[in-house]
């Protein structure tokens, strides 16, 4: 169901949806334009059928408000929030040009290392300014990072979808926020946040670890038939060799994706930032 983003549709009075981009299990995505002067934009609302979920409202609300208090131009850019009467809220963005970094591995296999390194460098300095705000992501993965068209083909990334982002240290609804519920992509996912355990910063390093990883040899670090296999590998399990599956990364560069990948998160970069710094040599 697109009706609140139908062709032609007009939002708020001062937005036109013009095509539906993405529909997806949470929310649908339209180009659209700004009534008036024809300025490009995306329209995000949560589907309509969850609409009446307190929770899942919450979740979208929250996302918006994460979004319009981060200004890195590593992340999407959100330029207002407006409200649908009957339908809850719609986030106005900057209409992107280009595909996320899963459609890439999909189309054209693992990436040069490069330019893997400079995606993933690119997404840490995103997500330290969202760190800086007390922001954890909880879901970065290759889909999450949407590469840009450039006119000289070089890597530009910015950090998408933060539908699941929680504030660190606070006290919000564990249901939503904290403790009990483990939420995000599992092959992606650290043990701790697998567990649902309270997370912490290094949540995000792990999963820049497992994307990095991805990027490079084009299957996680826990690739398995089953998820079941694939939980059991990420709680007990070291990760396959990033070296056999992409023998011409640089041992240096393995063991920083390792480290990345430790099941002790005291052992894992303490910062994104302490991450980007080691990557440098290799961008």
């Amino acid at each position: 169901m697109t009706g609140v983003l139908s062709p032609g549709t007009v939002v708020a009075g001062r937005y036109r949806s013009i095509e539906i981009l993405e529909q997806g299990d949470m929310s649908i995505v339209a180009r659209g334009e700004r009534v008036g002067d024809g300025a490009p934009v995306a329209l995000k609302v949560i589907q309509p059928e969850l609409a009446a979920d307190p929770e899942l409202l919450e979740r979208f609300r929250r996302e918006a408000r994460a979004l319009e208090s981060l200004r890195s131009e590593h992340i999407v850019r959100v330029h207002e929030v407006v409200e649908i009467e009957g339908s809850g809220p719609c986030m106005v963005m900057e209409l992107l040009d280009g595909e996320d970094l899963d459609h890439v591995l999909d189309t054209d296999g693992p990436l040069p290392i490069g330019d893997a390194v400079a995606a993933v460098r690119q997404a840490c300095e995103a997500i330290g300014e969202a760190h800086a705000h007390g922001i954890i992501h909880r879901d970065l993965k290759p889909g999450n990072l949407f590469r840009l068209r450039t006119d000289d083909g070089s890597m530009r990334v910015k950090v998408i979808d933060f539908g699941i982002a929680k504030a660190a240290d606070t006290g919000e609804d564990p249901s939503l926020t904290g403790t009990g519920t483990a939420m995000g992509s599992p092959l992606y996912m650290s043990p701790e946040q697998l567990r649902a355990e309270r997370v912490d910063a290094r949540v995000d390093v792990w999963a820049l670890g497992v994307t990095l990883f991805e990027l490079l040899a084009g299957i996680t670090p826990f690739e398995a038939p089953i998820p079941a296999m694939v939980l059991a590998a990420i709680f007990g399990k070291p990760p396959l060799p990033l070296r056999e599956e992409r023998p011409d990364v640089p041992p240096e560069l393995e063991a920083i994706v390792l480290r990345c990948l430790e099941k002790d998160s005291s052992r894992r970069f303490a910062s994104v930032s302490a991450l980007a710094e080691a990557l440098e040599p290799y961008a």
